[in-house]
């Protein structure tokens, strides 16, 4: 599947870096949240 220019460089971004479903937020809005999970990155 190809992306267009916009998700990919959100893709290349996020890299290998976990992330976690903010539950608070993703229920109030209805939408899924997602934060970067940077302390789990060993890179920072």
């Amino acid at each position: 599947m190809q992306h267009n220019t916009g998700t990919q460089k959100l893709l290349n971004a996020i890299g290998n870096t976990p992330l976690i479903r903010l539950r608070g937020v993703s229920e109030a809005t209805g939408c899924d949240i997602y934060g970067k999970a940077e302390f789990m990155n060993p890179g920072g």
